[in-house]
């Protein structure tokens, strides 16, 4: 109940939070140069060694220090679109359930081991 005088708050509705949410993490879906799975580490003061997964070996490429920063962004690239495009799927999967007024599923709880 609202006093005299008082403003009632206005509580924003969750769906359009999650809607702003997501469209605001579509504007940074745009990378910001080349996108390269792996890590790149130092070897020694003049070599870096980037690695990557291919066709479940692990893939080695030594780099000259010049070459190292290059890889070094192109790496953090890749990851910062994948914790994006994480949390847009976390995002769109609760815009979805609450558009058709549908619950999460619930998490089972676990059992002891015996």
């Amino acid at each position: 109940m609202v006093k005299s005088g008082q403003v009632k708050k206005h509580t924003p509705d969750p769906l359009a939070l999650l809607l702003r949410r997501y469209e605001a993490l579509c504007g940074r879906l745009a990378p910001r140069g080349p996108l390269l799975k792996g890590s790149v580490t130092p070897r020694s003061r003049s070599l870096w060694r980037w690695t990557r997964k291919l066709k479940a070996r692990t893939i080695a490429q030594y780099l000259p220090a010049e070459a190292a920063e290059d890889f070094r962004r192109a790496v953090a690239n890749h990851r910062r679109l994948e914790r994006l495009l994480s949390e847009m799927c976390r995002l769109s999967e609760r815009i979805l359930l609450a558009q058709h007024s549908l619950q999460p599923p619930k998490k089972r709880p676990k059992t002891p081991l015996t």
